[in-house]
């Protein structure tokens, strides 16, 4: 198996398992994004329509990766990484259809049950409003200096060897770094809904949750800028074959242990939530 394959299967299985126990990375009072009383997340009807969104996810996952890998089989390697990318986002953009199906469906059982009238004082949503200016959660923007400088020396370094250059190289270098970017500003920036116990224990909880996120996105940031610097490098035949494998080899086998351990993480802490 091609090493590029591998890769992407890591990719799609890091993207696949925290899109797969979303619900579990919820909160109590939130169904697919709905608020429900709680303990009706036990409902039959609720638990049907999870169930129907993992056989969807699953059957997604199988499709994209197997007519990807036989695409990347049979075409030029050099569409492999505009592939790769195509198809991760593609898998991602998917998901996301299934998820705002299933919270349709959980809107449509709670209007017609008529679960407003049963939520209690347990189930009131608390904005949290300081939540955008606590430093504690909050680091700076600063952190993103260091992955931008290396973009830009890789692509001044091109400009000297442009022959030697693969432009799509350049193109998911910057994307990427652009991506992690706003989805950082997105937690730094989003106002915080404390519910489903008690305010003071979530309010904690949701602190250390949203800097936990912050501090991964950016040592993830850190780690594919290093890979897509070895790799740039490698292209232009600037550092040799063995150093580049060894620096993308450790970058992503750091990248996976770190994904691992947010998604446990992010399982026990439930979002900033109780499960």
């Amino acid at each position: 198996m091609k090493v590029e394959i591998l890769i992407f299967l890591i990719i799609m299985i890091i993207t696949y398992i925290p899109l797969f126990f979303i619900q579990k990375f919820s909160q109590r009072a939130v169904f697919y994004g709905v608020r429900i009383p709680i303990g009706f997340e036990k409902k039959e009807d609720l638990i049907k329509e999870d169930k129907n969104y993992k056989r969807n996810l699953n059957i997604c996952f199988l499709i994209t990766c197997i007519l990807s890998i036989l695409i990347m089989i049979k075409v030029s390697e050099d569409y492999w990484t505009p592939i790769l990318i195509f198809s991760t986002f593609l898998f991602i953009f998917e998901s996301n259809w299934y998820f705002y199906k299933a919270n349709k469906r959980v809107k449509t059982i709670k209007k017609r049950e008529n679960w407003e009238d049963l939520l209690t004082n347990e189930n009131i949503v608390v904005v949290d409003i300081k939540a955008k200016s606590r430093n504690y959660e909050n680091l700076s923007k600063w952190y993103f200096a260091p992955p931008i400088l290396l973009f830009l020396l890789v692509f001044f370094m091109a400009l000297r060897n442009w022959k030697e250059v693969e432009i799509i190289g350049l193109i998911s270098f910057l994307f990427t770094i652009i991506v992690l970017f706003f989805s950082f500003l997105s937690i730094s920036k989003s106002k915080q809904n404390l519910n489903g116990g008690n305010i003071k224990d979530i309010r904690v909880q949701s602190m250390k949750f949203r800097r936990i996120m912050s501090i991964f996105i950016i040592t993830i940031t850190y780690a594919i800028a290093i890979l897509f610097t070895a790799t740039n490098l490698g292209n232009m035949n600037l550092i040799s074959t063995k150093n580049e494998f060894i620096i993308t080899t450790t970058m992503i086998i750091f990248s996976v242990i770190l994904s691992f351990a947010l998604v446990v993480y992010s399982y026990k802490v439930g979002q900033s939530g109780k499960n």
